[in-house]
């Protein structure tokens, strides 16, 4: 009974997403897809056993490819777009910045649905010498459901808390997923033993369980916004109010709705006097533990510690 009820969950939240994705897809907004890049990173390497680590956090705007595991020689595009000159383009990149040095496979994966095109692909263009077997290497999130249909109950399991924890970063404006995230972990106790990364600093535990508690009691749409800036901020932990601005409006949200982060410094501050549009400056709450903690971990890890107040990440 278990296995049929993660596998409904899994079903049920990635055709959220399909749905959510689409919508943006006919709008012409992209961005989303590159927020899912994690989620079907972490996917893909339990259920395919796999090392997929994601490219754009090495190097920003890589190209061709999205995911890539060297030691099995494997990479991936993750996509919502499925016309013939995407799927080109990509062969094009791919072949042009010597990518089949390292992959020997590329899969293209359309997160919406992938087209059943007639004519052969080329990673060679003209040249027509090295043929890109769509029909084999061309998948979307239908072929992804049927492998997970058949998966055993533990690796269903561990698809499940994937999808689970990172559906409200995959789509943090949604009100859909504030209901998702009824079934987060209670946020009460703090949920660190040692802060093991940050001991060479002294005892930063009252300090950490204060920003735990701050983010526990906001929503996972503002624990994103907090991320992202601090992924995107100078490295003195500030931002201009513009670059500000333009986040909160990526994610369907508008200075103003997020005016409680800035209530009583919250959260965010304005950092000069001078309040006039595209002038200020924001910074963030504690700056100097935020800037141990951005030293000490991954920003794939700060991601799950804001967003899923996991402070054990630190730990050791």
């Amino acid at each position: 009974m278990l296995t049929m009820k993660y596998l409904h969950e899994i079903i049920v939240n990635l055709s959220v997403l399909r749905f959510v994705i689409s919508a943006n897809a006919e709008a012409g907004f992209y961005d989303i897809n590159r927020a899912c890049e994690n989620l079907y990173r972490d996917i893909f390497n339990v259920v395919f056993k796999r090392q997929y680590k994601n490219m754009n956090e090495e190097k920003e705007n890589y190209p061709a490819i999205d995911l890539g595991d060297k030691s099995a020689r494997v990479a991936i595009q993750i996509t919502s777009q499925k016309g013939r000159s995407k799927i080109q383009h990509t062969l094009d990149e791919f072949e042009s910045n010597s990518l089949g040095n390292d992959y020997d496979v590329l899969y293209i994966f359309n997160i919406l649905s992938k087209s059943d095109h007639k004519s052969p692909f080329y990673f060679d263009g003209d040249a027509k010498q090295k043929i890109f077997d769509h029909s084999k290497y061309l998948k979307d999130s239908d072929d992804l459901l049927n492998v997970l249909k058949n998966l055993d109950s533990d690796t269903l399991e561990k698809v499940y808390e994937i999808v689970r924890k990172s559906i409200g970063y995959c789509i943090p404006s949604s009100e859909y997923t504030k209901d998702f995230a009824k079934d987060f972990p209670e946020f009460g106790e703090k949920k660190f033993k040692n802060l093991g990364k940050l001991a060479e600093y002294g005892d930063l535990s009252e300090e950490c369980n204060d920003l735990y508690i701050r983010l526990s009691k906001i929503s996972s749409s503002q624990r994103f916004i907090v991320y992202t800036f601090l992924a995107k901020c100078d490295n003195d932990l500030k931002m201009d109010g513009g670059v500000f601005d333009g986040i909160v409006r990526d994610y369907g949200r508008t200075r103003s709705e997020v005016a409680p982060l800035f209530d009583g410094k919250y959260w965010f501050f304005l950092s000069n006097e001078d309040s006039r549009e595209g002038l200020d400056e924001i910074s963030i709450y504690n700056k100097d533990l935020w800037r141990i903690i951005k030293e000490k971990i991954s920003e794939d890890l700060l991601r799950q510690l804001v967003i899923n107040c996991d402070f054990s990440l630190l730990d050791t």
